[in-house]
């Protein structure tokens, strides 16, 4: 029997000490060689069920993330020859955890080697809970310090308020210095009338009242929300908030979306930092490390390595971890063995000696092997810490650490370890001994000192020490222990404590009474601390059930343990305490929500890490789904250790709804602009009727589309184009006379056929088919113009069509009967040349002015709807951009004026409090300090910008003004450019096209400012065209545009040259002809020079010619008249 073992069976008084004395092995199942009796009090289990051969390891019982942090502790300290003190978690056999307090410190052999590990074992888990309840109260303080509202104390018929927050308001009317005021100095007298109304309504009624009230207060009107809910009988606790903001965005709800790019920029921005940071942090580690994936590689390393090997980065990314950083003179199997454990996700730690490549130097390390996950790939992080001058301490001290405690120095670390009071008496209370801390409580100076006194002789009351030994006569008289009692006391200090006091009867050898052992630990913070959260907790839930958002908390096994009012209004229950103990399959959500909602919250545990404004749909209580901004952080216990996740949500149905609109607007506007861009192809009939039942079973996502004319000589309608399910043109749809079938119904009737439920449909010819394909809607329109049947046109869905989709059909319905009846003039045209040949050229001539008419109102109004759309985008943008650069200088002031104070402080208070040194190293406070005013002026770099693309988009976006005006020419060209910089920029590997600028000095110039607007961008368009297709053909071309401006003694003179490969001549001579193109089709409709022709030399009265050499580049020059000058 080892010494520990001996000792504590000789000695009845030790046996009865209320802790556990071990002896054990030091190895990973913690196998105990040893237990006092005691251990059963603490764990349930007999000393038999827990040392070597027995039914349970130590290991076993510890929690596991508790057990590899202590044995890290342990290792530590005996490296360091110290004693070791850890706490950590076990399960009882109950099934309960309980908190225990081991302390002890290792056993040498002759050898110098750790034989065993000898100390004790005390529950502490009522001061972890004390602990917990004084956190807890702190949190709730700090949650209700933390809210945004104004919180008040108010009584029935009394102006009179009390301040309870701590004044991190936004609430102008009140002074928050000012603790308890009347509200008659702060508030009009209506306001006032209004406050005590609902004052008496909520006492009266005892349910929440909300209203708003409003007044002008230093020139400004003032919008706050007021919550009025009842405390007490007669008092009333008043929750105040600024609520201006608010109404200021629902006022401007569509401008947020302008906001949202730069949150965005802003985010990504904090990121990178975030991203830098964490690669100083990595390199700043003391211990050195290196990632290696699981096939060898070494993936990265921190600076601490580097140096700790003295190799380079390069080096050390080529070198290998087992042949080159690792002694090979030790066993590969044992490295290989910890390796493998480290791959199944068992972290290792062990000592192993290093070598440094380069001189084959070795030094004793401590590796720690853990597998962990980076960007989904399975990595093992190493950590290496050079231990050599430890292993050099340990090898000096292990002579000294041979000679141990003997058996009295080993009790009184039993004692002095042992955070309780305890003491022991005879059968009559009279004192035989006690330790340092109840010496101290009874005002002795020795623990010694106590020999042969009794209660009467210490600083207790006379009540006090009759009621300590009326309860020893209980227990010696009873034979049992008691526990748990709950005792005042009066300190030899003076001072009254409450004590939880255990006493158990003290039997010899021979089963004889011999007296009582008892203990104490002071519980006065506690007792305190339970009814301060008792208090806190009923304070946080009504404040919580008045927030607008829902709020949620879950334990690791994703059960709920709370949540607010809206929550659980939200999941269908009357009362918050109802979600507790449930999980997201007992609420009224469907399984794959509840499953897609526990995956997120795994996710934020596991890794440690928040889900920011993620979007859900959700199924509520009453059947309807709504939109979801969810917010899920991690919850951590006083340790550190995630124990939980926590949640808000927020309604954004409606703001989700806006966006969907806006995206099928966008939808519909480029579908009807891809039909006019058909329409004006010049492509054959057929052909063009084609590409538009294409362009509407792709768009539309309907089932088929087809499109039927009325043939000229019989009243049948012909099918010309089908796309979708059907692309055939034969079959007996093919010819469909009027007044037959559904289609011939329309033609005849001249009425638009619209329907959502098809198969019901009495028109349908076969309804069976329209069941079997899952069709559901129709729409049909005729094809009219002029009161002249054209045609029909026709379309199934397999899916309801919106009201925005069939008033878009209605309007591309007409669009395409011009088509057709333009389409058919021409044919008539075609036909009849060789009996009109002498008014061909007429009619040909009127006909390409009636096309370049219609391609100018085409251009004209989308250029007209362009610049309506740039000017109202750049209003829209400006606003937000103001009031941001307006407030950057405010901002500025701001920073600097705290960034003074906080040097104030500093310079004040250079030794600051442990916590707030702790936190400016975790900011990185100098950093903070130095990069904040950079950040500032970036942010106004960035304003800067946006206001010059606001001035440039608002100059272009008169390009719709009718009249002529004087205007800046260059102002013109300068917008112009910028709206096309993004193709001016490097693309694709060709390099940034240069803009050579060269102006003259011009006056302002009486004009049609947007027409010219519109000349310039189609001249720079076809420049930047060339140059993308020279540079193709010459990848070494530095692309250039050069404008030019200057005076001559009639003209204002505007050239635009490039570089690029030039224009034949025989092109030269048909450039400004209607309709000629040199450009793929698709991508030009010939009518950008034609027009910008027209527009210098009809509405200007000026000239518009061509230069250009094939290699050199082209040059093309506008020439205005004076007389048009101001």
């Amino acid at each position: 029997m080892t010494h520990l073992a001996e000792f504590a069976a000789a000695p009845p008084l030790l046996s009865q000490v209320p802790v556990a004395l071990y002896q054990r092995r030091l190895d990973a199942s913690w196998t105990a060689i040893f237990f006092s009796d005691f251990i059963e009090t603490i764990t349930g289990y007999t000393a038999a069920d827990l040392t070597a051969g027995g039914r349970y390891s130590w290991a076993e019982l510890i929690e596991p993330e508790n057990r590899v942090t202590a044995a890290l502790a342990i290792k530590s300290a005996i490296a360091q020859q110290q004693p070791f003190s850890v706490e950590y978690r076990i399960q009882h056999a109950d099934g309960s955890w309980c908190w225990v307090c081991d302390r002890g410190q290792a056993v040498y052999g002759e050898d110098g080697r750790v034989e065993q590990l000898s100390g004790v074992l005390f529950d502490v888990t009522a001061g972890k809970q004390s602990s917990s309840l004084e956190q807890s109260e702190l949190t709730n303080r700090a949650l209700i310090n933390a809210f945004p509202d104004l919180m008040l104390r108010m009584q029935r018929d009394s102006a009179t308020y009390e301040i309870l927050t701590s004044g991190n308001v936004n609430v102008v009317c009140l002074n928050p210095e000012q603790r308890r005021a009347s509200l008659s100095k702060v508030l009009p007298p209506d306001q006032v009338d209004k406050r005590l109304h609902f004052v008496r309504q909520a006492l009266d009624t005892g349910t929440l009242q909300i209203y708003e009230q409003s007044f002008v207060r230093e020139g400004r009107h003032r919008w706050e929300e007021v919550r009025v809910l009842p405390w007490t009988a007669d008092e009333v606790l008043v929750m105040v908030r600024d609520i201006c903001d608010r109404k200021q965005i629902e006022a401007e709800l569509h401008r947020l979306n302008h906001t949202l790019e730069s949150r965005i920029e802003e985010r990504t921005r904090a990121l990178r930092a975030s991203e830098r940071d964490l690669r100083t942090l990595f390199d700043s580690i003391h211990e050195g490390i290196l990632i290696h994936d699981t096939q060898g590689k070494i993936l990265d390393v921190n600076r601490t390595l580097l140096k700790m090997y003295g190799l380079t980065r390069q080096e050390m990314l080529k070198a290998s971890l087992k042949e080159d950083l690792f002694s090979p003179d030790q066993p590969v199997e044992i490295l290989r063995d910890h390796w493998q454990q480290a791959l199944t996700g068992t972290a290792q730690l062990f000592d192993w000696k290093a070598r440094r490549p380069k001189d084959g130097t070795l030094f004793d390390a401590e590796i720690y092997l853990q597998r962990i996950t980076l960007r989904e790939r399975q990595v093992i992080l190493v950590n290496i810490r050079d231990i050599s001058e430890r292993k050099r301490v340990e090898a000096e001290r292990q002579q000294a650490e041979q000679a141990m405690r003997t058996s009295r120095q080993f009790l009184q670390l039993v004692m002095d370890n042992i955070p309780q009071a305890i003491f022991w008496k005879d059968h009559e209370s009279v004192y035989l001994g006690c330790n340092q801390v109840f010496a101290q409580a009874a005002g002795l100076a020795d623990p010694s000192d106590i020999i042969g006194k009794t209660d009467y002789d210490l600083p207790w009351t006379q009540t006090e020490a009759e009621d300590y030994r009326a309860n020893d006569h209980r227990v010696m008289a009873s034979g049992k222990g008691e526990y748990h009692l709950l005792e005042s006391q009066i300190r030899a200090d003076g001072s009254h404590i409450w004590c939880d006091t255990n006493k158990v009867p003290l039997f010899g050898s021979d089963s004889h009474l011999v007296g009582l052992l008892g203990t104490y630990e002071d519980i006065t913070d506690r007792i305190r601390a339970e009814e301060a959260l008792r208090e806190s907790k009923q304070l946080l839930q009504l404040v919580m059930d008045n927030i607008p958002q829902s709020i949620f908390w879950k334990d690791r096994n994703l059960v709920y343990l709370g949540c607010n009012q809206n929550f659980a209004r939200t999941a269908g229950l009357q009362t918050p305490a109802e979600i507790i103990g449930k999980t997201d399959y007992d609420l009224p959500w469907t399984s794959e929500q509840a499953e897609e909602y526990r995956l997120g919250d795994r996710t934020v545990m596991e890794t440690n890490t928040p889900i920011l404004g993620k979007l859900e749909i959700q199924q509520q209580a009453d059947g309807s789904h709504v939109w979801l901004e969810t917010n899920k952080v991690p919850l951590y216990n006083a340790e550190g250790a995630v124990v939980g996740v926590l949640g808000t949500l927020e309604d954004i149905t409606e703001r989700k709804q806006a966006v969907d609109l806006l995206k099928e607007q966008v939808r519909l506007s480029s579908l009807q602009a891809e039909i006019d861009s058909i329409l004006t192809r010049g492509e054959p009939l057929q052909a063009m009727l084609q590409a538009c039942t294409d362009a509407l079973v792709k768009t539309l996502d309907i089932a088929f589309a087809r499109v039927w004319t009325l043939s000229s000589t019989e009243t049948v309608l012909e099918l010309q184009a089908s796309s979708g399910l059907y692309t055939h043109l034969d079959g007996y749809h093919s010819r469909i006379p009027v007044g037959q079938f559904k289609v011939g119904r329309i033609a005849e009737q001249r009425c638009p056929q619209l329907s959502n439920s098809i198969q019901s449909d009495p028109w349908i010819s076969d309804p069976a088919w329209a069941k079997q394909e899952g069709m559901v809607a129709f729409a049909g329109y005729p094809l009219i113009v002029e009161d002249q049947l054209l045609g029909v046109i026709g379309m199934f869905a397999r899916q309801p069509l919106a009201s925005s989709v069939e008033d878009l059909l209605a309007l591309l319905a007409n669009e395409i009967a011009l088509g057709i009846k333009r389409k058919q003039t021409e044919v008539a045209l075609s036909e009849s040349e060789s009996q009109l040949r002498q008014r061909t050229q007429a009619l040909e001539t009127t006909l390409q002015e009636l096309q370049r008419a219609q391609m100018q109102l085409v251009q004209s109004e989308k250029m007209s709807s362009l610049g309506q759309l740039v000017a109202g985008v750049a209003h829209e943008i400006n606003n937000p951009v103001n009031f941001i650069y307006g407030n950057l200088n405010h901002a500025r002031n701001y920073i600097e004026d705290l960034m003074k104070l906080v040097e104030l402080y500093q310079h004040s208070y250079p030794d600051p409090l442990p916590a707030i040194a702790a936190e400016v190293e975790a900011i990185d406070l100098p950093f903070v300090l130095k990069d904040l005013p950079k950040l500032l002026n970036s942010m106004k770099v960035g304003a800067d910008r946006i206001q010059k693309i606001v001035m440039s988009l608002r100059t272009f976006s008169r390009m719709d003004e009718a009249e002529q005006k004087a205007v800046d020419i260059h102002a013109g060209l300068d917008s112009t450019l910028m709206i096309l910089q993004s193709r001016l920029k490097a693309s694709g590997g060709r390099p940034t096209i240069e803009v050579i600028q060269r102006y003259g000095q011009i006056p302002p110039i009486e004009c049609y400012a947007g027409q010219l607007n519109q000349v310039f961008m189609n001249i720079l368009s076809n420049a930047i065209d060339a140059l993308e297709e020279a540079w193709e053909d010459q990848p070494n071309l530095q692309p250039e545009i050069i404008l030019e401006t200057s005076l001559t003694p009639t003209d204002v003179v505007i050239v635009i040259a490039d570089n690029g490969p030039g224009i034949a001549p025989e092109t030269q001579r048909r450039l400004f002809d209607p309709f000629f193109t040199t450009k793929p089709i698709g991508k030009g409709t010939g009518m950008g020079l034609s027009i910008s022709y027209q527009i210098v030399t009809e509405r200007h009265q000026g000239s518009l010619t061509c230069q250009s050499v094939p290699g050199q580049g082209t040059a093309f020059t506008i020439a205005i008249p004076y007389s048009l000058l101001d």
